[in-house]
């Protein structure tokens, strides 16, 4: 009982929660009816068992012990709540129509409870997903007369205009999208419908007001980014503005509105434009424009000051292939970083010469007090560093306890001493120089590169990524030093990737972004979502790769072990790929917010080019996920092989 109730945290019931779930209700029913029943029950107890379940995504045991509310406790003040989710249950098993009878449930027989709007706005959604526009419409509009007052009012209207598009009236998608305008004025509401606007016009190819809803959105100070669905962005907004003015035919415009946007190993739209930039420069009747503006940069780019060497080199490495233009002007780059102050803050560090370097000609004796030392020596001698890392660590960490411990000095006096030996000059620049030996960085460095090269990469990407978000975001790419690219995309569980994933198709070095962006290689880690392992998968979708595996008495816990959470992997993209043929913004959507949702955000665009339909990726988490998986696997392609080996 106590692994139900004695949660570390009771918002994320973990494996242990489950299985003592599992086992209480089968001691309580019997085996034999397991799963089948749910035992006589308090109603709070029922209700912390359902939770716990439907956390971790078993629905239909979820929904055994919400019934036995609603059926055994009927006065309770749990059935709402018990109706509601049971209704939420069937829309994560992607049962619509069953969905929709608790839903309206809510509404019948608790009118005046909170939950009756959002049991509403629910009833409306799975409508939609049921291809019924009409029942859909008329229920978003019930929630707009009744909860006019209610938290995120656009958002029925906002679910109205897509609904809409989808039954293919764009037409009074765009009425909806002028009246949400109006009834929003001057609040962060009218910036999405205008862009709800803006995609529909791009949709129908009709750039020329899309040109015109993209210049008005550049006026607005809050685009809604990731914290509310629909949003967008300034990068989002100029990027699509420049798109407009290419397609318009306007290319000189379009060329300096795509340069306007920074590229950087993180700038998903600076890539993009880039990328652009790129095509343009092969088109004919293009060529003179950007040969035109290539001169304009390199125009007595040598005597500008470093800012603006700096600002035209880097923009030229966007317009041309030519290796001599680009080595001339990735030196002037370089140059330029080493007179900037804030270009001269990527981390620099030194490797350690640490672990024996010779066989031992005789029997020597391990020393007690420097045990995880003299082990981590002959780990690192042997090469088994994901063993080794942990006990040099320990050794370090040992060292300083003892240390402080024989001296008998406190803490504030080890520090004035060790900052009382270090220039005042150095300590501005190393604010742990204060109250850290100045070998530590390069020790904590060296700890990992060693954590890297045991496939414990979570640790290297720890300890690269703070240091790295001091550096410009502009930052070329191509001038981040290889030690440091293997700390930030390092290649863990090379052997796995290069086994499962080539021979499905998929390359290894998109199944690590996507690896980076789920877990960032940890494979222990467990979401809130109830997502197990490096590839993060939740149990429904587990259960479905398991079946196409021929994985028989599959166990949830499987996905902790690397070579399995990458087969796993590597089998799910497969499945995506083959639905988004060669459309791996569309594959990383789809492994975040599900392939259907994808379906319908890309039938929307009417495109295959990602750069019309991941604007129209509604839910806010999945547009950033794709931002962050495309610049992922733009540096593993930079920098790895299809082999995953540094090029």
């Amino acid at each position: 009982a106590k692994l139900i109730t004695n949660l570390p945290n009771p918002a994320q019931p973990d494996d242990f929660a489950l299985a003592g779930a599992k086992g209480l209700d089968a001691l309580e029913v019997g085996a034999e009816n397991a799963g089948k029943s749910a035992p006589p029950l308090s109603d709070y107890e029922h209700l912390r068992r359902a939770q716990i379940y439907g956390f971790n995504r078993d629905f239909p045991a979820a929904r055994l012990h919400y019934r036995a509310i609603v059926e055994n406790h009927p006065n309770s003040g749990n059935v709402p709540d018990a109706i509601y989710q049971i209704g939420r249950g069937y829309v994560q098993t992607g049962d619509f129509a069953g969905a929709i009878n608790w839903f309206e449930r809510v509404q019948q027989q608790f009118p005046e409870h909170p939950l009756s709007r959002d049991a509403l706005s629910q009833a409306a959604s799975a409508y939609a997903r049921l291809n019924k526009p009409h029942e859909s419409v008329s229920r978003y509009q019930k929630v707009i007369e009744k909860y006019a007052d209610a938290e995120n009012p656009e958002r029925a209207f906002l679910n109205i205009v897509d609904v809409l598009r989808d039954a293919g009236e764009p037409g009074d998608a765009l009425n909806w999208t002028l009246r949400t305008q109006e009834v929003f004025r001057g609040k962060l509401p009218e910036a999405l419908a205008l862009f709800a606007q803006a995609r529909i016009h791009i949709a129908q190819s009709d750039w020329k007001n899309a040109l015109t809803d993209l210049e008005k959105l550049q006026t607005f100070s809050d685009l809604g980014g990731t914290r509310v669905p629909g949003g967008t962005n300034k990068a989002e907004i100029i990027f699509l503005k420049a798109v407009a003015l290419e397609n318009l035919n306007r290319y000189a415009e379009a060329i300096d509105v795509y340069l306007s946007i920074p590229d950087g190993r993180g700038e998903y739209y600076g890539w993009r434009a880039t990328e652009r930039l790129r095509a343009l420069a092969n088109e004919e009747n293009v060529k003179p424009l950007i040969t035109k503006k290539i001169g304009e940069l390199t125009t007595n780019i040598e005597i500008r000051n470093a800012e603006a060497q700096r600002n035209a080199a880097q923009a030229v490495l966007r317009l041309n292939n030519s290796p001599e233009i680009r080595a001339r002007m990735l030196g002037i780059v370089k140059k330029a970083y080493m007179t900037l102050p804030e270009y001269q803050k990527t981390p620099n560090f030194k490797l350690l010469d640490l672990g024996r370097k010779e066989i031992l000609k005789a029997k020597t004796e391990i020393s007690t007090t420097n045990y995880h030392q003299t082990l981590a020596d002959e780990l690192l001698f042997l090469g088994l560093y994901d063993e080794a890392a942990p006990e040099l660590e320990r050794a370090e960490k040992e060292k300083g306890r003892k240390g402080e411990e024989e001296t008998g000095k406190s803490e504030t006096n080890r520090q004035s001493a060790i900052g009382s030996q270090i220039n005042p000059a150095d300590s501005a620049q190393n604010p742990k120089s204060k109250i850290q030996n100045p070998k530590s960085d390069d020790f904590a460095y060296t700890l990992a590169v060693f954590y890297r090269r045991g496939d414990m990469a979570h640790r290297a990407v720890g300890f690269a990524e703070p240091l790295w978000r001091n550096v410009p975001a502009d930052y070329q790419i191509e001038l981040i030093p290889r030690e440091q690219i293997e700390l930030l995309y390092p290649a863990p569980y090379a052997d796995s990737l290069l086994k499962y994933a080539p021979e499905r198709q998929i390359d290894s070095r998109f199944a690590l972004s996507i690896m980076r962006q789920e877990s960032r290689y940890r494979a222990d880690v467990k979401s809130y979502a109830a997502a197990r392992g490096l590839m993060q998968f939740i149990s429904t979708t587990a259960n479905v790769i398991a079946g196409e595996l021929g994985r028989e008495n599959f166990r949830q816990e499987e996905l902790y072990n690397p070579p399995t959470a990458v087969l796993f992997g590597s089998q799910y993209l497969a499945n995506l790929f083959k639905q988004f043929p060669n459309q791996p913004q569309a594959v990383a959507a789809s492994y975040n917010g599900g392939e259907t949702n994808m379906a319908r955000w890309l039938a929307r665009s009417k495109s295959d080019s990602p750069d019309r339909y991941v604007p129209e990726i509604v839910f806010s988490q999945s547009k950033d996920y794709v931002y962050k998986v495309m610049a992922n696997y733009r540096v593993y392609q930079m920098f790895y092989d299809e082999n995953l080996k540094l090029k």
